[in-house]
């Protein structure tokens, strides 16, 4: 058990065995729990067998975010890896977090089905997914922002914030600020306007603090 602050609240941090000898290890933490991060091995066979925790969390109605472990070992392309995921994921998703080059690369790449749906973020929400960002999405030349599309065809855009080049990871930020804010009890429209503040501030201190270092 581990503890951490972040954005003035306090976290505690469970460590719990996935391996199938040890089902049922998790029945003693998760009725205390805010959230539960799944740890997935990169093997595209090995999808089907978190079926089970998933659906025990969504029984519990627990929220729970997905960490591909070992990406850089994964078993075969990981474009059958993203398959197996989005297949297995999707249905019980609340909010999808992904780049707008990103998902434009999984649409080139035939990942993503669009069918009748008039984008690839709205063939997400068709797929199950109950809300869909994406970040940095092209609106007219030279203008970006983020987009927020939820049940009923709700839409929301909101400012976006190019990145630093050197920072690579800007969405995981994001998507932790919203995380944090979703477990604070917002609905989600405010909680990704709060969260995409809060990464925003952060992206852009860390880059006053790089310039500094450097002069």
């Amino acid at each position: 058990m581990a503890g951490f602050e972040f954005m003035g609240d306090r976290y505690a941090v469970i460590d719990c065995p996935g391996s199938p000898e040890f089902s049922g290890c998790e029945d003693y933490v998760l009725p205390a729990v805010d959230l539960a991060i799944i740890v997935a091995d990169p093997n595209p066979a090995r999808a089907a067998l978190l079926q089970p925790i998933f659906k025990e969390l969504e029984q519990r109605r627990v929220p729970h975010a997905v960490f591909v472990n070992k990406i850089d070992q994964a078993h075969g392309p990981l474009d059958d890896l993203l398959a197996a995921i989005l297949e297995l994921v999707l249905p019980q998703t609340d909010l999808l977090i992904v780049e707008h080059l990103r998902l434009a690369q999984w649409h080139a790449d035939g990942d993503i089905d669009i069918g009748d749906a008039p984008s690839p973020m709205h063939a997400l929400v068709a797929a199950g997914a109950e809300w869909v960002l994406v970040l940095g999405s092209p609106q007219r030349p030279g203008h970006h922002a983020n987009v927020l599309l939820g049940p009923n065809g709700q839409t929301t855009t909101l400012p976006w914030q190019a990145p630093p080049d050197r920072n690579g990871d800007a969405g995981g930020l994001a998507a932790t600020a919203i995380t944090a804010q979703l477990a604070r009890g917002l609905e989600m429209p405010e909680a990704v306007r709060q969260g995409l503040a809060h990464a925003d501030a952060a992206v852009a201190a860390r880059g006053r603090a790089r310039q500094l270092a450097v002069s």
